[in-house]
């Protein structure tokens, strides 16, 4: 008796620590699908405006369960590079990427990349990245994909 006693506060310890160690998921305004608008070279990208018409065809996915993949849209779809996200410091986002599929240096790479949201539909990522001798700024704009009836009649 005593040992199923044992037994029995060994598995719901084993069940409570198992409960504890899930993961938080994140609820913010970076969770959604993103759609890239422009990606400029050592350029300033001064306003959103000229660019809210524009859709290139890559998107990011971020998920709430704080995983990420990026892909390309064209004949054919690509899944281009996946794996999870940082966003705990004050305007970072940070991708942790698992794989890479069009640059193999970047698997279990760290990119920390400069961050600014705007009403929770635009974000304006900004890192530096090394082309051979030469080191680059890159400023890529998203915006986030809108839920709804694309066939719906909506009333202007």
């Amino acid at each position: 008796m005593k040992n199923l006693i044992l037994y029995s506060c060994l598995i719901m310890s084993c069940f409570t620590a198992c409960k504890e160690n899930k993961t938080t998921e994140v609820t913010s305004d970076f969770v959604g699908i993103w759609q890239l608008c422009a990606q400029r070279y050592n350029e300033e990208m001064p306003t959103i405006a000229p660019f809210e018409q524009e859709r290139l065809p890559e998107y990011k996915i971020i998920d709430k369960d704080g995983t990420f993949t990026n892909l390309i849209v064209s004949r054919n779809t690509y899944i281009t590079v996946f794996g999870t996200y940082d966003i705990s410091k004050k305007d970072k986002y940070v991708e942790l990427v698992e794989k890479s599929y069009t640059n193999p240096n970047h698997n279990r790479f760290a990119n920390e990349m400069d961050c600014e949201m705007t009403n929770g539909k635009y974000l304006k990522l900004s890192y530096d990245t090394a082309t051979g001798t030469r080191q680059e700024k890159v400023i890529e704009l998203w915006i986030k994909v809108q839920k709804g009836n694309p066939f719906e009649a909506t009333e202007n």
